[in-house]
């Protein structure tokens, strides 16, 4: 999950106001007209240009950010899959209420992400709407989904996000007329499995679970045993996302002069002809420009971070250097 999207905004073009109050086309070199002209076919204006640079820009600074860090983080392998084992005999929930499970990783470490990989859900119906949720513990919305089901068949959703969130809720919400739901419960054996997953980073796994759940229209979870079908596979990770979602301010001019050199490239490769692509040289300048902004602004903030060296997911061992003299 992007939690930098948006942070920066646009100025001009009626989006909302960022939270952090800077606009990437106040930088210099990047007009909104340049970003305007970007837009083709199969990106109808700036506003999907503009998704479509942070999405990649975070993916670059996750990668630049876990290189420029001095300590490495453990490597958590292995997936959990809470199966498909269903009981077609059960009654109708409530068209009201959303159905799943959650997913509690525990506190052993901050620097924890829930990699959630897909969904399946068992549809008793041969056509419908679903559509599926991810919130976290305090009800705000994650990620979400919208479905139509392909028969009376597991419906498979490739998610493939990662959540820095220490507890997420993974729901199912049924949008056509209700349905019958077949009955599914928690392998015994997911929790074990999951214990085992932390504990080949961190000694223990206390507050770790996946359990059955439901969350109705007034903003209330419910614990239960049933996850009327919905089933999933994630595993989890150690990743400096969480350090970066919890200190957005701390590294906005980072995270502003590498969206600029993203946008920068996608004006240069644009498909559409337009000044800024022609004029290649300049553009060329600004990207280099950036990119050494963007350097030195993270090797400045990576030197203001004290990391605890206790967290479980650090690798504690500091690179060995060999040092040879001659005569």
């Amino acid at each position: 999950m992007n939690c930098l999207k948006d942070y920066i905004g646009l100025a001009g073009c009626g989006m909302d106001a960022p939270v952090s109050g800077r606009y990437i086309n106040f930088l210099p070199g990047l007009p909104l007209e340049s970003i305007d002209k970007m837009a083709s076919q199969e990106k109808v204006n700036f506003a999907g240009v503009w998704s479509d640079v942070q999405d990649r820009t975070y993916s670059r600074m996750l990668m630049k950010l876990q290189q420029a860090m001095p300590n490495r983080m453990k490597s958590l392998s292995g997936s959990i899959n809470l199966g498909r084992v269903v009981d077609v005999d059960t009654a109708p929930l409530s068209g009201r209420d959303f159905f799943g499970f959650k997913i509690q990783s525990g506190g052993a470490s901050i620097f924890y992400s829930i990699y959630l990989q897909q969904v399946s859900f068992y549809s008793t119906e041969s056509s419908g709407q679903f559509t599926i949720y991810v919130l976290d513990k305090f009800g705000n919305l994650l990620y979400k989904k919208s479905v139509t089901t392909g028969g009376v068949e597991w419906n498979t959703i490739i998610i493939e996000q990662r959540f820095s969130q220490d507890t997420i809720y993974v729901l199912c919400g049924i949008d056509s007329a209700p349905q019958k739901l077949v009955s599914m419960e928690v392998p015994t054996a997911t929790n074990q499995d999951f214990c085992d997953c932390i504990k080949k980073c961190c000694s223990e796994c206390d507050d770790v679970a996946v359990s059955a759940v439901t969350y109705n229209d007034d903003d209330f979870f419910v614990e239960g045993e049933n996850t009327f079908g919905l089933t999933g596979v994630f595993s989890m990770q150690c990743t400096y996302e969480r350090l970066l979602c919890d200190n957005r301010e701390y590294f906005a001019d980072v995270w502003s002069y590498l969206l600029a050199s993203e946008l920068l490239v996608e004006r240069k490769f644009s498909s559409r002809l337009n000044f800024w692509k022609i004029n290649t040289e300049e553009t060329e300048s600004l990207i280099k420009y950036y990119d050494q902004r963007f350097e030195e602004a993270l090797e400045m903030a990576v030197r203001g971070i004290t990391l605890d060296m206790s967290d479980c997911c650090i690798e504690c061992q500091a690179p060995m250097q060999v040092v040879e003299f001659r005569a």
